[in-house]
């Protein structure tokens, strides 16, 4: 049987396609491979990680649900960090300058009623505004995982690239 891997690990196909980019990526606690390093240390590892962006709870999960996160510097990384849950839950021209490409590493929880799949929705709009790819690192859905359902989204006009094997 063939093992799902999430996004993330699938460096064969996203190595080359961000090698020479100024990379941003929203991700938060979840945005882990199968051994659970994060997304953060390997692509700052592997390409020219530049900007993180926070979704609700923020980039290390220590910000209480519902809270408005302000940009900060994550102390770790030592990157800046663009809210994406605070006074505008979409991305400036600011906050996208600078970058090539905007990736995302997040769990959902399988279902369409949480904050994070708006913060990917509204990020898609803005990189389609401004021009810059956006890059989904998929996993699989914690609800089965199986089968692929749901509406596909019509109308976006922006290089939207998704990595899931």
């Amino acid at each position: 049987m063939n093992r799902v891997k999430p996004g993330i690990e699938n460096i064969e196909c996203w190595s080359a396609f961000l090698s020479g980019k100024r990379v941003g990526l929203i991700t938060n606690p979840t945005g882990v491979d199968s051994k659970l390093q994060s997304t953060i240390d390997i692509l700052q590892s592997e390409v020219d990680l530049v900007k993180l962006y926070s979704p609700e709870h923020g980039v290390r999960g220590d910000i209480q649900a519902g809270d408005q996160v302000d940009n900060y510097m994550d102390e770790k990384s030592k990157l800046p960090v663009y809210s994406l849950y605070g006074k505008s839950k979409k991305p400036s021209y600011e906050a996208l300058k600078d970058i090539d490409v905007l990736a995302i590493d997040i769990q959902d929880v399988g279902s369409r009623l949480y904050t994070y799949l708006y913060t990917m929705s509204n990020c898609m709009q803005a990189c389609a505004e401004y021009g810059i790819t956006f890059l989904v690192f998929d996993r699989p859905n914690p609800i089965g995982g199986t089968q692929v359902e749901g509406n596909l989204i019509q109308g976006f006009r922006t290089n939207l690239i998704f990595l899931v094997t």
